[in-house]
């Protein structure tokens, strides 16, 4: 009883101090938060009550089926079963608790009087309203909008006058959303490109792992193969040379995905450097291409050394389990 007690005491002391969050369009006016919503009765009409200003809705009715009272088996038709019911309507209250749950989340309520509330959320349903009063007075325009100011509901939107505040934060909210739309045509892009490119890489994938494994198992790091610090045969020059051309190879392959599955959603890049670059194909092309050269002309640069040699075959080794893995995430993707 306590725990109850308590907290209808919070509801009642959250509603008498009112919703700071939303924004109210009451007759065509701009009602100041924080909102205090009540719901009345107004000539038998439901209404709202917002800050004071009462808006009586349209009357809205529901049938209310119920017997008569004096009804007695074999009153039915033809004298046998139960009367038909009397229909009687009723109003129909309003759901305050709906409408400031619409304000609570950041949402838009239009009240205008003798029509229904007009809740709507942002983004959402009230994205273009907003986008539309985002303007001043004599510029709003509904191309692209789905505004019809011409009807009940949004008359008032041509012409009303808002607080600077409010006009900032409608902006802020148009240039988030156009920001987060130009965001998805672009990660759609990407999906396109994923998609047509998926079987072409799995095949390239597969065909350069083969290759590698091959060319791994035939040059194993030990022994004549590696040969001695300050001497490097034909063929040791041969190998290192194969070993540093897979990881150029396989490292473009790792980089082609990367940039396709991270852009296109399917994936997040764990790499704190990469991971900053990766939205920009230039940026971490770039990026890529400078480490693995350096590392790439450092190896060869030092290939009379036994370490430069086993460092080559390792570094081959591991962009091919990575592209193994790669073979593995696009067969994921595709099924």
């Amino acid at each position: 009883m306590t725990a109850i007690l308590l907290a209808a005491t919070a509801l009642a002391n959250v509603q008498a101090e009112g919703v700071a969050a939303g924004h109210v369009f009451a007759d065509g006016r701009y009602v100041e938060p924080p909102y205090v919503l009540e719901g009345a009765t107004v000539g038998g009409r439901p209404a709202v009550v917002v800050n004071g200003l009462s808006i009586p809705l349209a009357a809205q009715k529901r049938p209310d089926r119920t017997y008569d009272r004096r009804s007695r088996p074999g009153r039915g038709p033809g004298g046998f079963g139960p009367p038909p019911p009397r229909r009687r309507e009723r109003p129909a209250g309003v759901d305050v608790a709906e409408l400031r749950q619409t304000l609570e989340s950041g949402g838009i309520l239009v009240l205008n009087s003798g029509r229904d509330p007009v809740p709507l959320l942002v983004p959402g349903s009230g994205g273009d309203l907003v986008a539309f009063l985002a303007d001043p007075p004599g510029e709003r325009s509904q191309d692209g909008r789905r505004v019809d100011v011409a009807s009940e509901d949004f008359r008032w939107a041509s012409t009303v006058v808002l607080p600077e505040s409010v006009t900032s934060e409608f902006r802020r909210l148009v240039g988030e959303s156009e920001a987060l739309e130009a965001s998805n045509r672009r990660q759609l892009a990407w999906v396109r490109w994923a998609d047509a490119a998926a079987y072409p890489l799995s095949i390239a994938a597969m065909v350069l792992t083969a290759a590698a494994m091959m060319h791994l198992l035939s040059a194993p790091p030990s022994g004549a193969e590696v040969g001695v610090d300050g001497v490097i045969s034909l063929r040791q020059d041969v190998l290192l040379t194969r070993s540093l051309t897979l990881i150029g190879v396989l490292s473009a392959l790792d980089l082609t995905n990367t940039l396709l599955n991270v852009n296109a959603g399917r994936m997040v890049e764990v790499n704190p450097i990469a991971a900053g670059l990766v939205t920009s194909a230039s940026a971490v092309t770039a990026f890529k291409v400078a480490l693995t050269g350096l590392a790439c002309g450092l190896l060869y640069k030092l290939r009379f050394h036994v370490a430069a040699r086993k460092a080559a075959w390792f570094g081959c080794m591991l962009l091919t389990l990575l592209t193994a893995r790669w073979v593995m995430f696009g067969a994921l993707i595709d099924g």
